[in-house]
């Protein structure tokens, strides 16, 4: 018998079966974490590894949960996020579009072991100490800091080159 969740996660899905969801490797949602608990989707979209939450209220990561550990791939963008305490739970993530919220510090970022790709366009990084948590990422590809106050300082491009790996 399915409890309130499944059920509600089921009729949004358009009567797709919890069970046929574990096999799920892509979705994208629009959610309202102050309404809805997002630790349940994690639990049942097991093979998950690409996750779309774009346009979707989420204040903070802690409002998303612990359960999705095999994402990949991260697209957050428009979101309302301040802060990434909690990111450390999408432990294999690889790839992490969060452009265009209010993200100013980058310490939990930094302990994504296996990020390659960090979008931060539109967000609200200032100081120059922050580029210094992107040593950690020895990963990392491709990082996008557009539009953030950081970028009007005058050693923006050699704090890039510094310290991303």
């Amino acid at each position: 018998m399915m409890d309130l969740n499944e059920k509600f996660l089921s009729m949004a899905l358009g009567g797709i079966e919890v069970h046929e969801l574990a096999t799920l490797p892509k979705i994208e949602l629009r959610v309202d974490t102050s309404c809805h608990n997002l630790q349940v989707t994690g639990e049942i979209l097991t093979s998950l590894e690409y996750l779309k939450l774009n346009d979707s209220v989420i204040r903070c990561f802690r409002d998303i949960g612990t359960s999705f550990k095999n994402v990949k791939v991260l697209n957050i963008a428009r979101c309302e996020i301040s802060e990434v305490q909690g990111i450390q739970a999408f432990e294999s993530l690889e790839e992490l579009y969060i452009s265009f919220n209010q993200i100013g510090d980058l310490f939990d970022i930094s302990f994504l072991e296996n990020l390659r790709v960090l979008d931060l366009e539109g967000n609200n990084v200032k100081e120059n100490g922050q580029m210094y948590y992107l040593r950690r990422l020895t990963k990392l590809i491709d990082v996008n800091f557009k539009h953030n106050p950081i970028e009007a300082s005058c050693d923006y491009k050699k704090l890039v080159s510094e310290n991303c790996p």
